[in-house]
């Protein structure tokens, strides 16, 4: 696999010199040099291609009119990119007190802005004096119930950046809210790192090698796809520029596990991919299940024999056929994996199991005799997951904490602002809006008050939350057997039958709880 983490640790702009409308002028100087630098070194393809002594005197300015007009675009493009891909989406803004969802509202503006608080306080302990805050960024969502997508549009600087929510991403019967919230802070995350000249560069040599690629899709005209064709081996600089984009994703992942919402991110990563599974069990019982489906141990041979037999034992489909040779498994494992690593080669995003693992690794818990295990160690076992859940909220306090200061220091100079400009009428709205927003704090369940039941909302936050077990493990059956009910029912536009589905799942509830009681 291609490893540029090298050039992520230094092209983070973890220093940011300021932050304005307009970049910094070294950053303008450095897109003027890309451009020169791409534009020359594509002069010189062509020419070693066509030859440069039979057509100089007409393929060649073709050719170069063709890279200034290409060139030209990709700057209009990463200029106004938020303005481009908004219009190009058909998005829509989200407007201030506007709740989406309604067994679990979401309110997108006030958590937003938390979770920019929060963002703010943690690179504010790392940088000092040199952090500068990021703002919030445009909030806009589009018209696709069917999937959940959040696109992050970075901008040309921080103050230009948008979030795009698809309106299946607000769709509470995937994930509750601290599960989203994580998700959205790991993208203020790459927003809050898109400064300086090394993410600019990356950003811009992105839009360019897209721009040339694009070039050969077929319906454009034959000049547009011979340049494409010629300018072909440049293209390969997309392996580079993608490669660096997968390293600023799990960047933006490991930052969200400092602040203390690792646990989250994982759940959230599971639900995004498969939100219909009830059950995400911890890896050391994935290891367990998968040793009971394995091979017999090879004959006590040594060496590279015994590597071989087991790449071949820990790469089987767990319920495969293993009645033949292992070295016929070997290329069918084989096949496989290659399948695997050329689609990560070609994305920019990482693959969801290679990214959980990453995170895993890194979202720790301490024991009772002082003892770090992370959450992809054999130790971390299913008795231990509801630890992790409340260290890790334990520890988010103080970051909470300072983001209610923030929040409240904002409060007043916003309310100050409405008072200078006569709009008393106003404040009530801003004062409610300016609060911390406790569905996603340390002592949030990640669910919203709704009209559920609230042995029912009891058991929804015990599963989803993974509070410590009830003292009947037959509750916990009970809770399960509640919740996928609630999740596979289709929620009613008319209050009418909503009330009788709830009266429903509240007396299955009655039925299932006997002399028992669901306790948190």
């Amino acid at each position: 696999m291609l490893n540029f983490a090298w050039l992520a640790e230094i092209t983070t702009g973890r220093r940011p010199g300021f932050a304005s409308i307009i970049p910094p002028l070294k950053t303008i100087f450095a897109l003027l040099a890309l451009a020169m630098v791409m534009a020359g070194g594509m002069w010189l393809w062509t020419g070693f291609w066509t030859g440069i002594y039979a057509n100089l005197a007409t393929f060649i300015p073709m050719i170069g009119k063709g890279l200034a007009a290409t060139l030209g675009l990709t700057v209009l493009n990463f200029w106004f990119s938020r303005d481009i891909n908004a219009a190009m989406m058909s998005t829509r803004d989200i407007r201030d007190d506007v709740l989406y969802g309604p067994t679990n509202p979401v309110d997108v503006t006030k958590m937003v802005n938390q979770l920019c608080h929060e963002v703010n306080a943690h690179f504010k302990a790392q940088f000092g004096d040199a952090h500068r805050d990021l703002p919030v960024p445009v909030l806009l969502t589009y018209t696709d119930d069917a999937n959940f997508k959040i696109v992050t549009l970075e901008g040309r600087n921080p103050g230009k950046a948008a979030l795009i929510f698809s309106s299946g991403a607000f769709d509470m019967r995937r994930m509750n809210q601290r599960q989203l919230a994580a998700l959205i802070q790991k993208e203020l995350v790459k927003i809050y790192l898109r400064r300086g000249i090394g993410r600019t560069f990356v950003g811009m040599l992105s839009d360019l090698a897209t721009s040339l690629e694009n070039l050969n899709a077929p319906g454009n005209a034959w000049y547009f796809r011979a340049l494409g064709w010629l300018t072909g081996p440049f293209q390969l600089v997309l392996l580079w520029e993608r490669s660096i984009s997968r390293t600023y994703e799990y960047e933006a992942s490991a930052e969200v596990v400092k602040m203390w919402r690792g646990p989250d991110l994982i759940d959230a990563m599971d639900r995004k991919v498969c939100p219909s599974q009830l059950v995400f069990p911890m890896k050391s019982t994935l290891k367990r299940n998968q040793s009971l489906h394995k091979r017999d141990p090879y004959p006590a041979i040594g060496g590279p024999i015994k590597s071989f037999t087991d790449w071949v034992d820990q790469h089987e489909y767990a319920r495969a056929d293993k009645t033949g040779w292992r070295i016929v498994s070997y290329f069918d494992c084989g096949i496989n994996y290659t399948i695997y690593f050329i689609n990560e080669v070609l994305n920019r995003v990482p693959r969801s199991t290679n990214e959980k693992q990453f995170v895993l690794s890194l979202t720790e818990v301490i024991l009772s005799d002082g003892r770090k295990i992370a959450m992809d160690s054999d130790e971390a076992t299913e008795a231990l997951k509801p630890l992790f859940y409340q260290q890790h909220r334990e520890k988010s306090r103080t970051l909470y904490t300072a983001a209610e200061k923030s929040i409240a220091l904002e409060k007043e100079v916003t309310i100050a602002k409405a008072k200078r400009r006569k709009l008393e009428d106003l404040i009530p709205s801003i004062e409610q809006r300016l609060q911390p927003y406790d569905v996603i704090g340390p002592d949030g369940s990640g669910w919203a008050s709704t009209s559920l039941d609230p042995n029912l909302q009891e058991a929804i936050r015990h599963y989803m939350w993974q509070q410590p077990q009830p003292q009947h493990n037959q509750n916990i059956n009970q809770a399960q057997a509640i919740l996928y009910q609630f999740k596979q029912q289709t929620v009613a536009n008319d209050a009418q039958k909503s009330n009788e589905q709830d009266q429903d799942l509240e007396s299955q509830v009655k039925q299932t709880q006997g002399n028992r009681s669901v306790s948190i």
